[in-house]
């Protein structure tokens, strides 16, 4: 239980206000990390967003019969 700790929050039924209420919490916890680990996650969410954009590619390809 080091890891972690329990919060409360809020979730709006709006999913537009929901992304933003979220997004708005991403840049907040981003300006609380280290340079440091901000290198380190920027370096993970584009590593994770190509690999993912690569097996999106690879299923569209098979999908589509091998052909471009």
């Amino acid at each position: 239980m080091d890891n972690f700790r329990p919060t409360l929050g809020i979730e709006f039924d709006d999913k537009y206000l929901n992304a933003k209420t979220k997004l708005i919490e991403f840049f907040k916890a981003i300006n609380e990390l280290t340079p440091v680990q901000r290198n380190t996650l920027a370096n993970e969410v584009l590593t994770t967003m190509g690999i993912a954009s690569s097996f999106d590619m690879l299923i569209a390809l098979m999908n589509n019969g091998g052909k471009v």
